[in-house]
């Protein structure tokens, strides 16, 4: 058994190294008669290039349907080695994985109207799904139209997305911190809120843009001369689970640039949620609270990135987090992170995370404890190869461990992930 896997193994691995070192495809050869016609002095080359290049327009002209569509894909190859952690119960495991696969078709359809439909497959984990079981399932995480509006004085390169878009946090913080691909966020990780849900939101910057050179070399992204902002409606169930009360969260985050010629890197932010828990046991006036209150610190350069969080909230998006009835627990938290390029291999960088986190702050010894450390290689923009160490630390009184005193409360692994984004 150890055989075979070790073979499929060194296959995939001489798979890849082919797709690394496969950076030059043969040219598609030149026009035989636009040849013959330089050889005999008919077409000088400035001409025959002319003729080929108009040719290939042609060629390349898509029908109107086609037009302004583009399609790309995020894509997730993980393989991981570890053990989990169940009411104090240790289990090993080894496993090849397809952890994200969107697939983006947006269309602009308009210069201000533009459509984005992303689905994404998973794999069914809920054994009471019966014949779904273990199953790859498609789903959709985003459908939204996006308007694009006019500025407004301090308020630049606006615009609304309606439909299943993105929340005011995630994608925000995701652009700091490049490596989704490891796993979720912090908050995300530990389940307070996903990164989807149904309802309309108005995002923007602050002073228009940062200079191409930051853009280029740092981050386009979020890339407000004084910031950004977001401000959403949303049903508050998420991307993934079906909507039980009649609530609506509001999300609001605001990104603060303080020194943009100075410390251009330098962003602070406060993110927020008010709004009930989407139980299904609690429903109405008896919904739990669901609040959010989130600070952010961060600070991004050509070569290195660090950023801090902190946060006390009250419940969770699921409205599970309760202590006696629909009361929702308070729970708080913070987590650091940071990555460095090497000098002289800037491709290849070190990065390192940890968070802590309390599910309830009138409950003690109960808190988790996350470690995640490793490196990471640029093949080519944003597609990338990594190798990550990553290690939980829970408190006797976490549910994981089960109040079981011992020397085993802990999970850890060793994972690999290739990211595939074009």
């Amino acid at each position: 058994m150890e055989n075979c896997l070790l073979k499929k193994t060194l296959v995939i691995f001489i798979l890849v190294l082919f797709a690394l070192a496969w950076k030059n495809p043969p040219s598609h050869a030149a026009d035989p008669l636009l040849e013959k016609l330089k050889q005999k002095g008919v077409l000088t080359e400035e001409e025959a290039g002319q003729i080929e290049k108009e040719s290939e327009k042609k060629e390349a002209k898509l029908p109107k349907g086609l037009e302004g569509v583009s399609l790309g894909a995020l894509a997730y190859i993980d393989y991981s080695a570890g053990n989990t952690l169940s009411g104090g119960k240790q289990s090993s495991y080894n496993q090849f994985a397809v952890t994200r696969g969107y697939i983006n078709f947006t269309k602009q359809v308009t210069p201000w109207f533009s459509v984005r439909v992303t689905p994404d497959i998973f794999q069914e984990t809920n054994s009471s799904s019966d014949k779904a079981y273990g199953s790859w399932l498609l789903r959709f995480k985003y459908y939204y139209a996006q308007f694009n509006l006019p500025d407004l004085g301090l308020f630049t390169n606006n615009k609304t997305e309606l439909g299943m878009g993105h929340m005011a946090w995630l994608d925000f913080q995701e652009h700091v911190n490049p490596y989704r691909c490891q796993g979720t966020m912090f908050q995300e990780r530990f389940g307070n809120f996903n990164s989807s849900d149904i309802g309309i939101g108005i995002m923007g910057y602050f002073g228009g843009e940062m200079n191409e050179d930051y853009k280029k070399d740092v981050s386009k992204y979020y890339a407000g001369k004084y910031g950004s902002y977001h401000l959403g409606v949303y049903n508050g169930s998420g991307y993934h689970a079906t909507e039980n009360n009649n609530d609506k969260a509001v999300e609001y985050r605001v990104t603060v640039r303080p020194l943009p010629d100075v410390l251009p890197g330098l962003q602070l932010s406060y993110f927020g949620v008010t709004g009930k828990g989407n139980s299904a046991d609690y429903t109405g006036s008896n919904a739990p609270d669901w609040h959010i209150n989130t600070g952010f610190i961060s600070y991004e350069s050509k070569y290195f990135t660090v950023a801090g969080e902190v946060c006390r909230n009250k419940g969770n998006q699921a409205g599970t987090w309760l202590t006696t009835g629909s009361n929702a627990k308070t729970v708080e938290g913070y987590s650091l992170f940071g990555f460095v390029r090497v000098p002289g291999l800037e491709k290849l960088r070190v990065h390192g995370r940890y968070d802590y986190f309390d599910p309830n702050v009138d409950v003690s010894d109960d808190s988790a404890r996350l470690l995640i450390a490793g490196l990471s290689y640029d093949v080519y923009k944003h597609n990338m190869v990594m190798v990550n160490y990553e290690r939980y630390n829970y408190d006797v009184n976490n549910s994981k461990v089960g109040g079981l005193a011992n020397a085993d409360d802990y999970e850890h692994k060793v994972q690999f992930v290739y990211q595939i984004s074009f």
